[in-house]
């Protein structure tokens, strides 16, 4: 149910969201910025779609994306560790770990 506009951005491309404060931020938004504190930007070159209702979508491990719904949607999202994350997914649920039996 609904339309969904996808921007991808691969891996070797994310260098260019970084900036910030600290110029290690990844860029939240890629309609709304400081041009300022996010310079490199122009210089990437994302996959734009259009999802319609009934069509799926697959994004690669460490795409970068950012998902614009164009009307109400109805969505149903499936994430998956693999050999390119699993360390990642590994220190988060570690950290996560501790924060849960701090507060127990």
């Amino acid at each position: 149910f609904g339309r969904k506009k996808w921007i991808l951005i691969s891996p070797d491309q994310v260098q260019y969201l970084k900036g910030g404060k600290t110029g290690n931020e990844i860029v939240y938004d890629l309609r709304n910025y400081d041009k300022n504190l996010y310079k490199n930007i122009d210089k990437i070159k994302p996959i734009v779609i259009e999802q319609d209702q009934f069509e799926i979508v697959f994004v690669p491990s460490g795409w970068y994306h950012m998902v614009i719904n164009l009307t109400e949607v109805i969505s149903i999202n499936h994430n998956w560790g693999n050999a390119f994350n699993i360390h990642l997914m590994f220190d988060f649920l570690v950290s996560e770990f501790d924060l849960v039996e701090r507060e127990i």
